[in-house]
């Protein structure tokens, strides 16, 4: 029997040359508020607490003799300095999780909102940076009960806060969709397994946020434990400026196989 793996680079080629996907955790230094406050307040010495994610404001009060726990607003502040070699690209916030209601803000910009404490999100704030310079980032978090929000009732505690990573993701402006539901872009698919066979699907979107339109080629490969190619498959499509094109790629077929822990990626080549 025969073990397989996916592998290939979240990778963009355009000239001959290859720009790799950064990301990078930024979980240390940042500052928290709990309650309101201003947003334009920058007063950290004084008025917030320094600590670094993942964090929650119910660390302790969940645990001690009093009935209750808070469930309110918190703020998160966090100071970067942006590299002034990241402008031209796309630059993504991600978080892995924040309970329950989070409004984002760069820089005193709103820049997007998200409901739900066990879901990822992201949000592209290209636009919002100053590039070569430090950028402000802050947070708004509430944890308060919502009967419009799930899950109402549970045995355990709705802990506020930014309780998971948060990650700058630098990707060039053509590349795999990382606003589909926050994920990598590709997605693998096993429409038919068997002890004999089975047939694997990639498939994605490509969003191209720069200003002219792309034509571009999609490639998979699948290797063998040893890292030698066993099945490639590539697929063409021309995405128009601003706009996102989906991809499919079928007909990888496996035989002889046994099932195998792995990961995948694929690499898009601009033609």
């Amino acid at each position: 029997m025969k073990k397989f793996i996916f592998t290939s680079l979240f990778a963009l080629a355009a000239l001959g040359l290859r720009a790799e996907r950064i990301s990078t955790t930024i979980n240390s230094g940042w500052y928290f508020h709990r309650g309101e406050i201003a947003l334009a307040d920058t007063d950290f010495d004084k008025k917030w607490e320094r600590i670094d994610l993942p964090h929650t404001w119910n660390s302790e009060d969940a645990f001690d003799e009093t009935p209750g726990y808070y469930r309110g607003v918190g703020w998160y502040a966090c100071q970067l300095a942006i590299p002034a070699a990241w402008k031209g690209n796309s630059v993504v916030i991600h978080f892995e999780g924040v309970n329950q209601v989070a409004r984002v803000f760069v820089n005193g910009k709103a820049i997007g909102s998200h409901t739900g404490g066990y879901t990822a999100f992201n949000f592209d704030i290209s636009e919002a940076i100053d590039y070569g310079a430090r950028n402000l980032i802050k947070v708004w978090v509430d944890n308060s009960h919502n009967a419009d929000i799930p899950p109402l009732k549970a045995d355990f505690t709705f802990y506020g806060g930014i309780y998971r990573n948060v990650r700058l993701v630098v990707a060039d402006r053509v590349h795999f969709d990382l606003a589909n539901c926050a994920s990598e872009g590709v997605f693998v698919l096993t429409p038919q397994v068997s002890r004999q066979s089975a047939t694997l699907v990639v498939k994605g979107d490509v969003a191209n946020h720069s200003s002219s339109e792309k034509k571009l080629l999609v490639e998979t490969q699948l290797l063998d434990g040893q890292g030698r190619e066993v099945a490639r498959k590539e697929v063409k499509l021309t995405v128009k400026a601003g706009a996102t094109a989906p991809f499919s790629l079928e007909g990888l077929t496996l035989s002889d196989f046994s099932l195998y822990l792995s990961h995948h990626s694929s690499k898009m080549i601009i033609q």
